[in-house]
């Protein structure tokens, strides 16, 4: 079964600033009957600087890579082997809860190997989510060992099979390939001078392809505008879960102020499962629906940092004739995260030692 071409290409409306970076719009390149790439008739600016050099510079690293001995290029994948391989992430889903007992997660990973059109679809399932690999983003380098490979309605697929193992290095080239700095689903590990040979050069022809892997689009609590879609990384001070809904409201902050007027979870139809310590001017509330609240249920809890995507920033006061001026003006808010994994929305669990944290951590420094 595919679960990743099954994504709804529809959903929510989104700002033109969301459609340029959300990364499940470029979802339709992956479909066999997909039509010219979306990303043709509308070039950026920044990413098509110097583009002869840029594809100049991509054609050599792609006749030049290389994986380490037991490695398997995508291009090379073949039907019903067991396999190792490295990827940049192209897609992903966040993990959820099964309807057995497993986590589930998606990845879409490619490398210079492969056309853009293409990706390898992995289907990965484990006990628990830290087994999986810890992706916060489009473009992290992953490397996963033991999938098997399989055909799927004309493409090959990758699933986790025993023996499964991941590990994750964040995009960012300025950030070291070190043991320290890989996200592990096992605590035994190597990392020889090939593998981080590697990730670096996965890392710079992430860097090459800003259109194929767009940054994330995280905002602070302070940025937020209505009706826009974007990431946040966040500290969860407390957690409440709804009596009767399918909905759990995590109180967190970024350590900035929020400059709209935001709806807070209050009233008796909320059950305070791991109550605040206090309620002061920063603290938000980020209501999660659908199997996103079983999620957080698993894994928010008090004191954890956590990367929430796809929040939308809902205005409840739609305009009317009976809407005030003011409410046009300055709408109230909710923030959220809507049902269904469509956008690449869900919840990721990070170590307080992340490079995430550590921004958020320097960004409240200087508020």
């Amino acid at each position: 079964m595919s679960y990743f071409l099954s994504f709804p290409l529809g959903g929510v409306k989104r700002t033109p600033l969301q459609q340029v970076l959300d990364p499940k719009r470029l979802s339709r390149s992956l479909s066999p009957e997909a039509g010219p790439s979306r990303r043709s008739p509308s070039p950026d600016r920044a990413a098509n600087a110097f583009p002869a050099r840029a594809g100049e510079r991509s054609s050599r690293r792609a006749a030049d890579y290389i994986v380490p001995p037991g490695y398997t290029t995508l291009a090379n994948l073949q039907a019903e082997t067991t396999v190792n391989v490295y990827g940049v992430v192209k897609l992903f889903k966040p993990a959820w809860k099964c309807r057995g007992t497993d986590m589930c997660s998606v990845l879409v990973l490619m490398d210079p190997t492969v056309a853009e059109s293409a990706g390898l679809e992995c289907v990965l399932f484990q006990p628990n989510v830290s087994r999986l690999p810890s992706v916060y983003k489009v473009g992290d380098i992953v490397r996963l060992h033991r999938i098997k490979i399989s055909q799927y309605q004309g493409r090959l697929q990758a699933k986790s099979s025993r023996g499964f193992a991941a590990i994750v290095f964040d995009r960012d080239t300025e950030l070291p390939v070190t043991a320290e700095m890989a996200r592990v689903s096992s605590s035994t590990f190597t990392l020889t001078q090939s593998d981080k040979e590697t990730v670096a050069s996965l890392k710079e022809w992430c860097d090459d392809h800003p259109v194929l892997f767009p940054p994330s689009n995280f905002l602070t609590v302070s940025q937020v505008s209505p009706d826009s879609y974007f990431d946040l990384v966040c500290h969860v001070l407390g957690v409440a879960l709804h009596r009767t809904l399918d909905c759990v409201v995590l109180y967190v902050t970024d350590g900035t102020q929020p400059k709209r007027d935001l709806r807070k979870c209050q009233g008796d139809d909320y059950n305070m499962v791991e109550p605040l310590n206090n309620m002061d001017e920063n603290v938000v509330s980020v209501f999660l629906y659908g199997s996103h609240a079983e999620v957080a249920r698993l894994l928010a809890r008090k004191d954890r940092y956590v990367i929430l995507h796809n929040v939308h920033s809902q205005v409840l006061k739609p305009g009317g004739s009976a809407c005030s001026v003011l409410d046009v003006v300055d709408p109230y808010l909710e923030l959220c995260v809507h049902r269904g994994t469509a956008y690449g929305r869900g919840l990721s669990v990070l170590p307080p030692d992340s490079p995430e944290v550590k921004r958020m951590n320097t960004k409240q420094s200087f508020q």
